[in-house]
């Protein structure tokens, strides 16, 4: 389960606002969506590309992301998610031709830092860090991702946001919204869940709870890339999926969600057990994050 210590990003909630790493780098150019996705699909006029990764170099770009648990320390789910720091990283987050490959690994003798007992270690990248430094965080506009999923049962990436509360200031939790673009199990190769939670945090205000859905595609997810978008509105969700509207969710506080950090994983869930690839890992790999701003 995806529990967060929202005070981590209280320093984010800031109704609306696109924001930007400081100190810069190369100004990011206008992206044009492909002008074959039809009326249906999502539109960017008028808004701000604030953040694009297509992971042209040789390794995980550490002023984008932040690798390893979420940005407040936890981790979650039945893989230990790996730092910067730790044994391992490079066999984990793979960068090359152009893509990221966020590679879950299994080794029966692993020692789980958490103690938990598990056997697989794996990647999650976020675009904020613990020192409160962020990347990208949007309120409204649109982030998509171009991915291709492991097929093995257990595999379990996603594509998701979270956004602080701004409703109970002064409160050390202040609680917040977790809206997953998607959400992938490896043994239903031809859907996926898009989810939207309100977590309470230490608020002590009652949750508006949770909305689960999810798109049937006809194809085989596992089998090439696909291409996932939201787009985030003052009161909605709108899920994307090859650039065609499949889903609307709606937030369940809009009047009091600050802005959204993105993050990727590749997590295992071990709720139905897990199947070990001859390999010995699962890939999850993504061509390209992008985030616009409204």
């Amino acid at each position: 389960m995806k529990t967060f210590a929202f005070a981590t990003l209280a320093a984010l909630a800031v109704a609306g606002g696109a924001y930007r790493l400081a100190g810069g780098g190369a100004a990011l150019n206008p992206v044009a969506l492909a002008a074959d996705e039809g009326a249906a699909g999502p539109s960017t006029e008028g808004m701000k590309l604030v953040f694009e990764d297509t992971f042209d170099g040789t390794e995980l770009d550490l002023a984008k992301w932040y690798p390893g648990p979420k940005p407040d320390g936890g981790q979650w789910g039945g893989a230990h998610f790996v730092g910067a720091n730790e044994v391992g990283f490079a066999k984990v987050y793979i960068v090359k031709d152009g893509m990221l490959t966020l590679r879950a690994h299994h080794d029966p003798a692993y020692k789980d830092p958490e103690k938990w007992g598990r056997t697989w270690y794996s990647g999650q990248v976020s675009s904020a860090f613990p020192n409160k430094r962020i990347s990208a965080a949007i309120r409204t506009g649109y982030i998509e991702t171009r991915a291709k999923f492991p097929k093995n049962k257990g595999s379990w990436p996603g594509f998701w946001m979270i956004s602080a509360d701004t409703g109970t200031p002064g409160a050390k939790d202040p609680g917040g919204t977790e809206a997953d673009v998607f959400e992938f199990y490896g043994d239903a190769p031809g859907k996926f869940s898009s989810n939207v939670i309100d977590w309470p945090g230490a608020s002590g205000r009652k949750p508006a709870g949770q909305q689960l859905v999810w798109t049937e595609t006809g194809a085989d997810l596992t089998a090439g890339f696909h291409t996932y978008g939201a787009r985030l509105t003052q009161k909605e969700m709108i899920v994307y999926f090859d650039h065609k509207e499949v889903k609307r969710l709606t937030l369940p506080r809009p009047d009091t969600t600050g802005p959204f950090i993105v993050l990727l994983d590749n997590a295992i869930h071990t709720d139905s057990g897990v199947d070990v690839p001859p390999s010995g890992y699962a890939d999850a790999v993504f061509d390209y994050v992008r985030v616009w701003s409204d």
